[in-house]
């Protein structure tokens, strides 16, 4: 490693600090989940994306036009009547449709900031590594290839491979243990 271990530092200097090598563990395995979601993380993404360019709003005139042409259920009411209170109840509805339409707006936004802080960190985090470790995990776990296809690619052995995406990881828990206990 190009850098001093931060495991060797959280875990301290004695064999008996179990907790500490627990929670690089914990790391670890949140390291892996994180590069394996990464796909999944793009597609959420890409979603949350489309939701806020393209909102779903009813404006006012759809909603007068649908109750014009509601038929009442009452006998004196005649097809596609509108009573004196329709436009208030329009208003009404627009102005709860508005503040929903914002509450959904704002969570959208939220998740969306959420999930590009969390797809920036780990990409940046990847690029902090060798480029060879880099790439192996960039075509594992972001591109969904196979250790044997990865190590084609990058014309080294599958073990050569291996050996890279285990350091990879070690240094990524490394990177995110920095920072474990401020998240």
């Amino acid at each position: 490693s190009c850098f001093p271990s931060v495991v060797s530092f959280i875990c301290g200097r004695s064999s008996g600090n179990e907790r500490n090598l627990l929670m690089v563990e914990n790391i670890k395995n949140y390291v892996i989940r994180e590069l394996e979601s990464y796909p999944w993380l793009l597609r959420q993404i890409a979603v949350l994306r489309y939701e806020m360019e393209h909102p779903v709003h009813v404006s006012a005139e759809e909603m007068v036009d649908a109750m014009n042409y509601a038929r009442g259920d009452c006998i004196r009411t005649a097809p596609g009547h509108v009573s004196d209170k329709t436009f208030y109840i329009a208003m009404n509805y627009q102005q709860k449709a508005d503040v929903a339409n914002n509450e959904i707006s704002e969570e959208i936004s939220a998740k969306l900031l959420e999930l590009e802080r969390k797809k920036n960190r780990i990409e940046y985090y990847v690029g902090m590594l060798n480029s060879r470790n880099a790439s192996v995990i960039r075509l594992c776990f972001f591109e969904g290839k196979t250790i044997e296809d990865t190590a084609e690619e990058l014309g080294i052995s599958a073990k050569t491979a291996q050996i890279a995406k285990k350091r990879a990881i070690e240094e990524l828990t490394e990177l995110f243990a920095l920072t474990a206990t401020v998240d």
